[in-house]
């Protein structure tokens, strides 16, 4: 019974195969129609700023990595309207400083080492910027529930 299950499903494959393979070939793809490779640009750099926001804060680390200059990441990001760069990498680090806040006990201050900030206190600055209030009070919100942004 097994044998003629995977005779079967060897079938269905090859006749699958096939018909992608004339679709493909029915397909007319204008260069114009074909996915953008800036687009696919940014696509990976916001992956790569996933793995690395902990410790990677600066745009020029993920442009060495995607082969492309700061400058050159930049102008893909504003073709496409979106935030800069290094918005996005602020974004990210913002995110998990509070869901950090939120589901654990951790300081301020263990949070910054955490994310990546040798001093403490450029992360309270760096937050306070970012969401308009210090960590702290960030983190007494949080435990009366009256928390904005």
């Amino acid at each position: 019974m097994d044998n003629i299950q995977s005779e079967m499903l060897l079938m269905l494959l090859k006749r699958l195969i096939i018909i992608i393979t004339r679709l493909a070939k029915q397909q007319q793809f204008k260069e114009t129609e074909l996915p953008d490779a800036r687009f696919d640009i940014i696509r990976e750099y916001n992956i790569l700023v996933e793995h690395h926001y902990k410790t990677q804060h600066q745009v020029a680390f993920y442009a060495e990595k995607l082969n492309k200059s700061p400058k050159t990441l930049s102008n893909y990001f504003a073709i496409y309207g979106t935030k800069t760069p290094q918005q996005l990498i602020h974004e990210r680090i913002v995110m998990e400083a509070k869901r950090l806040f939120y589901y654990t006990d951790k300081s301020a201050k263990e949070i910054a080492y955490e994310l990546g900030f040798e001093d403490a206190a450029y992360f309270s600055s760096f937050f306070k910027k970012q969401m308009g209030i210090s960590p702290t009070d960030f983190k007494n919100r949080k435990e009366t529930g009256n928390v904005g942004k």
